[in-house]
């Protein structure tokens, strides 16, 4: 899996104008670094980020690599519900 593909697969989860502002960033940075990663992340480091454009604090990208199934993994996925009452 490439460093393109990584990009991919968060333009597909997050789809919003300001996380596809943030990632176009990504990508014309990386071009000008010729896919420098290290590179391009220090001169992104210093440009503002789009409003919205913020991954939220207690999230952490996981690459796909070290994600696993959870069959893999012999456990439950977990997910969290919302309950709202309507009024």
């Amino acid at each position: 899996m490439t460093l393109y593909d990584v990009i991919a697969d968060l333009r597909r989860e997050h789809s919003s104008p300001a996380a596809t502002q943030t990632l176009d960033m990504v990508v014309a940075e990386l071009g000008r670094t010729r896919d420098n990663l290290k590179s391009a992340l220090q001169a992104l480091s210093s440009k503002p980020i789009p409003p919205g454009g913020s991954v939220a604090k207690r999230q952490k990208f996981v690459p796909p690599r070290d994600r696993r199934r959870a069959g893999q993994e012999n456990v439950l996925d977990v997910v969290e519900l919302e309950h709202v009452t309507s009024s």
